[in-house]
């Protein structure tokens, strides 16, 4: 029950765009709570969003219990997109896609990622 609080401190810190905050609020909860996986992707998307994508990498690794879930994997091709490429992350989503075609989160999010993408490159 506590670890909503951890959440709820780094959702507010980084409504004023304070990330550092929001992420150190977020490591302490994995202190306390390391088997939270809501703590552990809340944390990788701040870590994205202040363009660490290495430590969101590591800590994908070191707690996500189940990559083989399709909601993990998405994450990851969104790791690897803030550290390599658009362009990998689109043959990640494309692979995503070829594997779960019926899958309705990895549709939507390849093809919003290639309308999006497309778009900001001309």
């Amino acid at each position: 029950m506590w670890n909503w609080y951890y959440l709820g401190l780094s959702i507010v810190y980084g409504t004023l765009r304070k990330w550092k905050d929001a992420i150190y609020a977020l490591q302490q909860g994995l202190i306390h709570f390391p088997s939270k996986e809501n703590l552990v992707k809340q944390l990788i998307s701040q870590l994205l969003q202040y363009n660490e994508p290495d430590e969101a990498l590591s800590i994908y690794q070191q707690y996500i219990v189940n990559p083989e879930n399709i909601a993990n994997q998405l994450l990851l091709a969104r790791i690897y997109q803030v550290k390599e490429s658009n362009q990998y992350y689109l043959e990640q989503l494309e692979m995503l896609y070829k594997k779960y075609p019926d899958d309705i989160s990895v549709a939507l999010t390849y093809a919003n990622a290639l309308i999006t993408l497309t778009m900001e490159d001309g």
